[in-house]
């Protein structure tokens, strides 16, 4: 969010870093905003070398609070594209998406930089190298994908894993129906009338309808 001021630079901090030893010493680069799509190289590191960074947005008014830290890691001696991704499982299934995950990866000394999720083997979608979960959207209901998954390293990209087949569920929110008209009135009650949707994306039957009144204190259903 820009909060009504254009970004027009963004502060790149990064530090060399090790589990034991955490980053103290932070290098600072100015990226101007038109330039953010530019490969930014960290040159002179060593094998196997753990770099962290972290960024801000400048605007007008002021500088963002930091970005989460996101480390690198430089590549070791001999290193080759990654191993097999393992078992992978499905959950949290609905009428359009699925959650995927699946275990760490052997990395063969060179880092993870993204997951290749392959749908029907028609199209991808893709996760970073740190996780190991993607939440794939944009599906049919109702209908059967396959999926599988590889890692992708600076070395190549590994064998992708077993696919997995997962099915949609057959549902839909139903849709509106037409406003309801009073077509009579009574000491202690009143009859009113609606149509069913007109057009309905959903192609569900309707199984019935809940009245409720304005006030939200009753409800009926029919």
């Amino acid at each position: 969010f820009t909060h009504g001021s254009t970004v027009t630079s963004y502060d790149l901090k990064y530090a060399h870093s090790t589990v034991q030893t955490p980053p103290t010493n932070w290098t600072s680069k100015t990226i101007q905003a038109g330039d953010i799509s530019k490969p930014f190289t960290v040159s002179g590191l060593s094998t196997e070398q753990t770099i962290i960074f972290t960024a801000t947005a400048v605007n007008g008014i002021g500088s963002s609070p930091a970005s989460s830290p996101y480390s690198m890691k430089s590549d070791a001696n001999g290193a080759t594209a990654p191993g097999k991704v393992g078992a992978v499982s499905a959950s949290n299934i609905t009428s359009d998406s699925v959650l995927l995950k699946w275990p760490s990866t052997e990395d063969h000394g060179a880092m993870i930089l993204r997951y290749v999720i392959s749908i029907n083997d028609t199209r991808t979608v893709e996760a970073d190298g740190h996780s190991t979960n993607v939440t794939v959207t944009g599906l049919t209901r109702g209908t059967y994908y396959k999926f599988a998954i590889r890692a992708v390293n600076s070395r190549g990209q590994g064998e992708a894993s077993d696919p997995i087949s997962v099915k949609t569920l057959d549902l839909c929110s139903a849709d509106p129906p037409s406003r309801p008209t009073v077509q009579a009135a009574f000491a202690d009650g009143i009859s009113i009338r609606w149509y069913p949707p007109t057009n309905p994306s959903c192609t569900l039957g309707i199984t019935g309808y809940r009245v409720v009144w304005a006030d939200g204190t009753g409800v009926a259903c029919t």
